[in-house]
């Protein structure tokens, strides 16, 4: 395992189940560089297993891809979208985010003549709900990580 994975053991100490997984690198202050897109963190299979199992609404990240890049292989992706869990890359400044008391809300851009760019399901209706019933609560993961 590479130095740029984060495993699962950096979520186990935040309870994830109902909530946005914010994971807070701080890979983008390479944002708008060409160092942007090689060598950034990602979380690994065995951690979208964990975040799975645990319940999570979303997850996120400040970085390139929520997948390496480097094999090819997308099974972070794979395995939260299966479970219809959205996915939010090319986060930047969660660093400024409060401790509590925000919402997130992230919507898919619009794209045309894009065959493949799955069109995702609507969420924000149940996220919203979560929000309304005390989820915005946030802990920083053992990883440096948040969670919303």
């Amino acid at each position: 395992m590479t130095r740029r994975a984060i495993d699962w053991h950096h979520f186990a100490a935040a309870n994830v189940s109902g909530r946005a997984v914010l994971i807070q690198t701080g890979w983008d202050h390479n944002w708008a560089s060409d160092a942007y897109f090689e060598g950034h963190p990602f979380p690994t299979a065995k951690a979208a297993e964990y975040l799975r199992d645990q319940g999570a609404l979303l997850v996120g990240i400040d970085s390139l891809n929520i997948d390496d890049t480097g094999d090819g292989e997308r099974p972070v992706h794979s395995i939260l979208l299966a479970a219809g869990i959205p996915i939010v890359e090319h986060l930047t400044r969660l660093d400024t985010l409060p401790v509590s008391g925000f919402r997130f809300t992230a919507a898919p851009p619009k794209y045309t003549r894009h065959g493949n760019i799955p069109r995702p399901r609507p969420r924000l209706a149940r996220l919203r709900r979560q929000y309304d019933r005390g989820w915005r609560s946030r802990r920083r993961c053992a990883s440096g990580g948040h969670v919303a």
